[in-house]
């Protein structure tokens, strides 16, 4: 995992697109099940998150959103080989973020409501019918979109009431 760190590290001074290609190349040989970047036990503590904090901080925003759309798209690719859900909340919720600070409200907007609904797709089993899934999403949405808690536990309750068949493929389908 070092060596992996130190070459994204050289990579990343560089700033070029060709380096960030070759990194988004490195995370994606190295993001599998059972490899060394794992989305199946931890999607959200992986390498493509620190290198993406490291662009917008530079403020390379369309190069953090090609890494961060290659994160989202990886995940898909997985979840089909695998027949496995993974947790995208993530990578939705940082395009969100690096659409607003390109001035792209709406789209961040969309983002950040995929992420929301990732959420409670994730944490459906201990999700009430009568409150809001609190995390990162919900916040932004309440927060900075001026979302009603109406519309979020309307929301909430309506992706909640979906087939499993349906929860797993409706993100990746609006995405497209």
């Amino acid at each position: 995992m070092e060596e992996l760190r130190n070459r994204i590290s050289r990579l990343e001074k560089e700033g070029t697109w060709l380096a960030i290609d070759e990194v988004v190349d490195l995370l994606m040989e190295n993001t599998n099940k059972e490899a060394l970047l794992d989305p199946f036990r931890n999607p959200d503590m992986l390498l493509w998150n620190n290198v993406g904090v490291f662009l917008v901080r530079n403020k390379m925003h369309l190069e953090a959103l090609t890494l961060f759309q290659a994160h989202l798209n990886c995940y898909y690719d997985l979840q089909e080989e695998h027949g496995e859900r993974i947790h995208k909340g993530t990578p939705l919720q940082y395009l969100g973020i690096i659409n607003r600070l390109m001035g792209q409200l709406e789209l961040s907007r969309k983002y950040h409501i995929l992420a929301f609904i990732e959420d409670v797709i994730n944490a459906r089993a201990s999700v009430s019918k009568d409150s809001i899934l609190v995390s990162p999403s919900s916040i932004v949405l309440r927060r900075t979109f001026r979302m009603r808690d109406l519309e979020l536990l309307s929301l909430q309750n309506f992706v909640l009431e979906q087939p499993e068949r349906w929860r797993n493929r409706f993100i990746q389908k609006i995405c497209s």
